[in-house]
């Protein structure tokens, strides 16, 4: 549900932007925790965001704490790591350590895998190269960094 909101949101933002003429990529790259902050940088040399942008960015920001939240608690949950193993044919595993360092050893987006789309299984250079392509399935190392396992499943680009 929240990863189906997220999406929405992305896509209305994508919309407004297109119709203002303002790159997506430079306004995703300011959706963080200190939104007016990074807004007031990004306004000194360039246009004026509007109302309706900050408040879709805002969005955004907080459904990707609640994704955070989702998967922190999928995280910490052995049958759900047994089940996601399984979905990647790998044997269940007897503590969430053991679980969680082999489910480290799959790609997978991490929208993709609160969903529960094990099937989008991919190699690292692949990831990298999709995450690279669309920053809006990047997740926000500054949101990311306050989960302590979900820390752990991030990868460098």
């Amino acid at each position: 549900m929240e990863t189906i909101q997220y999406k929405e949101y992305v896509v209305e933002l994508k919309k407004l932007l297109l119709v203002k003429r303002i790159s997506f990529k430079k306004i995703f790259k300011l959706i963080k925790f200190d939104n007016e902050l990074m807004i007031e940088e990004y306004e000194k040399t360039n246009e004026v965001i509007s109302d309706d942008i900050k408040k879709i960015m805002n969005y955004i920001l907080d459904k990707s704490d609640k994704i955070c939240s989702i998967m922190e608690q999928n995280l910490n949950d052995l049958s759900w790591l047994n089940r996601a193993l399984v979905n990647f044919k790998e044997e269940p595993q007897i503590s969430i350590t053991k679980a969680t360092k082999l489910l480290k050893t799959h790609y997978i987006n991490i929208f993709d895998l609160v969903q529960n789309l094990f099937d989008k299984e991919t190699d690292l250079k692949s990831l990298r190269k999709n995450i690279r392509n669309h920053p809006n399935l990047r997740f926000k190392l500054e949101i990311a960094k306050n989960y302590k396992l979900l820390k752990f499943f991030l990868i460098k680009l």
